[in-house]
């Protein structure tokens, strides 16, 4: 019996999802890592010990680190998901140039207050727990490197997701 030619057909491209966890929020991990630990290494260059929220502090650079690479960060995921499924590499597709941007800069202003406030809360806290304590400086860079690399990885994956469950509103 002579077997039937087989038919190739392109794949389905995958879900907005996927893509967002799989693919864009594991590069902004990435990113963000090395960026934020090489600004940390250089801000802790001189230091022998960082502490946690008075003076040149891990404060001093995840506070405000939180609110501009949050904010950053689900701006450029949103633009990620309406590129993507514009292109139609991504389901659901997107047709037309719907306006997305104003709506963007709103999720990543709100995003980064949020992420601000709770680093600001979250290091407030510990310091009151362990009043005194300090880190060595290549600690600190770690620690910085790591928690942007989480926070990329997560808003950059949380605005992705939510670009590609956004509709543009009918004309």
């Amino acid at each position: 019996m002579i077997n039937p030619p087989v038919v190739l057909t392109p794949a389905t491209p995958p879900s907005v999802g996927w893509f967002a966890w799989r693919v864009a929020a594991r590069i902004d991990f990435l990113v963000n890592l090395a960026i934020n630990g090489a600004i940390a290494a250089w801000l802790y260059r001189a230091a022998a010990d960082v502490p946690l929220v008075e003076g040149l502090s891990l404060a001093a650079m995840l506070v405000p680190m939180a609110f501009f690479l949050c904010a950053i960060t689900t701006v450029f995921g949103w633009w990620n998901a309406v590129r993507e499924r514009r292109a139609g590499r991504v389901l659901p597709p997107l047709a037309g140039n719907p306006p997305w941007f104003a709506r963007a800069v709103l999720d990543g202003v709100v995003a980064g207050a949020v992420a601000c406030a709770g680093m600001w809360l979250t290091l407030r806290g510990l310091a009151a727990v362990a009043p005194g304590v300090v880190l060595p400086a290549w600690v600190a860079v770690t620690v910085v490197g790591t928690v942007a690399g989480a926070l990329g990885y997560l808003f950059h994956g949380r605005a992705v997701v939510r670009g590609g469950r956004w509709h543009a509103a009918p004309v």
